[in-house]
């Protein structure tokens, strides 16, 4: 519904000399005398004299805002009624339960609980609504076992976080020493635990960049990758692998998958690793050359080509 409505003229000056005549030598007045019409707001002239007065009345309230305004910056009114009321809002939101209550981890498996307290920040009775969970996700992430967090917050007092710890792939023997990586060749930190102990040794420098695709073409031949004990890193190129027999072959840098491959053929019908064997290069396409242990030289007082 419309809230405005034309407000009905008021005649301030009723035509009283219709019916009586008060002198006899003063005519009455009609309704579209000049006078009559000014005072009543009929005259065209009233219409302007209103429009200038109400853009008058206009510019003053905003004068009055614009100096109100520039009065609060320069009196540093805003920033203080902002802390006033974040205060105060601070205040009832706490009292109305949006605190840390509980924080509910998952995925945690090697991090260290204290580590982790000290990342998240958080106290119970902590306002829930100050805390940021992106930069707490930031430094969970910077923990040395976790590969990626999610941080949640669930009103009014309950804090889930998430995390996806990053998974022991292969120990990395460099200059004398060993660590444990990840498939992203992240070092971890050392656990002692048994499964660590039964990882694949990569060696050489570079080597845990180039392993996760070694170790693919490995998986392929699943009865020859179990025998699988280290992998060296050749000249930054191409890969040595050891069996657990002590046998070391030398896979190509072009196409390591279909010389493996071959391999498992040549094991599959001749029983190749069963022999006196101590390497098997496959750098060759045409052809595979074998090193034969001491013993089985002089036994056969020759060299061997298969």
């Amino acid at each position: 519904m419309n809230p405005f409505r034309d407000e009905p003229q008021l005649d301030p000056y009723p035509d009283v000399f219709e019916d009586a005549t008060v002198w006899d030598n003063v005519r009455p007045v009609g309704r579209d005398h000049p006078v009559l019409a000014l005072l009543s707001g009929q005259h065209p002239s009233c219409r302007w004299v209103d429009r200038w007065a109400r853009i008058a009345g206009f510019a003053l309230a905003l004068c009055v805002i614009g100096g109100s305004v520039a009065y609060a910056v320069r009196s540093d009114l805003p920033a203080r009624l902002s802390e006033q009321v974040a205060d105060v809002g601070g205040y009832a939101v706490q009292q109305a339960g949006f605190q840390v209550g509980d924080v509910l981890v998952s995925g945690r498996t090697h991090t260290e609980l204290e580590a982790l307290r000290i990342a998240i920040g958080l106290n119970r009775g902590d306002p829930i609504l100050d805390m940021d969970p992106e930069s707490i996700r930031t430094r969970i992430e910077s923990l040395a076992w976790v590969r990626s967090a999610e941080v949640v917050r669930q009103l009014p007092d309950i804090i889930r976080i998430r995390l996806v710890e990053r998974v022991p792939f292969a120990l990395w023997q460099r200059n004398g020493r060993v660590a444990v990586v990840d498939e992203e060749g992240v070092i971890l930190p050392a656990t002692g635990s048994e499964s660590e102990a039964s990882l694949p040794i990569v060696i050489g420098e570079h080597a845990p960049d180039h392993a996760p695709h070694l170790f693919a073409i490995l998986s392929q031949e699943p009865e020859l990758s179990r025998r699988v004990r280290a992998a060296t890193w050749i000249d930054d190129r191409r890969w040595t692998v050891r069996l657990d027999s002590g046998i070391d072959v030398l896979l190509p840098a072009d196409r390591p998958a279909e010389a493996w491959a071959r391999l498992a053929r040549l094991e599959a019908e001749h029983m190749l690793l069963e022999r006196d064997v101590v390497a098997i290069d496959l750098r060759q396409d045409d052809r595979l050359t074998v090193e034969l242990s001491d013993d089985a030289i002089e036994q056969m007082g020759i060299g061997q080509d298969a």
